[in-house]
């Protein structure tokens, strides 16, 4: 299976409230501080990070990018890794990571139980597009 890389990008900000973010920092990076530079990258990184899992591959993250400071960079992505939401990538020296998304994971059921579930994905496909035809959503048949 092929695994695609993205990189960061500014225009993929998350939409996360100040306040939420900055409790979400406070809880699960343990965060004390927040100044807007680390919120704004913050929603960047968690945007592109939520980029990455709906096209399924892998995002690489650098500490050096053109709408944050390095030490900002750095002190967020040590944060993530520390929190194990990012994994790193390559040496210690260039402080590259990577995401591992939806896309890095290698499905744990075996070829029988995957062949099952995309049949029944496929027949739910086809149930949907047939409902999509006559004009009809699923809340027009309840049963």
């Amino acid at each position: 299976m092929t695994v695609y890389s993205m990189e960061l990008s500014e225009g993929n900000q998350a939409t996360y409230p100040l306040g939420t973010l900055k409790e979400w920092a406070c809880q699960f990076l343990g965060v004390q501080r927040c100044s807007p530079a680390y919120l704004k990258a913050l929603s960047i990184v968690l945007g592109n990070m939520a980029r990455a899992d709906a096209h399924g591959a892998r995002l690489i993250l650098k500490t050096i990018v053109p709408w944050a400071t390095r030490q900002t960079m750095r002190t967020l992505l040590e944060q993530l890794c520390e929190a194990g939401w990012l994994t790193r990538w390559s040496n210690p020296k260039k402080a590259t990571f990577a995401y591992v998304g939806r896309g890095d994971r290698t499905p744990e059921e075996d070829p029988a139980m995957a062949y099952s579930r995309l049949q029944r994905e496929a027949e739910d496909a086809d149930f949907k597009r047939y409902l999509t035809a006559l004009g009809l959503t699923t809340g027009d048949c309840p049963y």
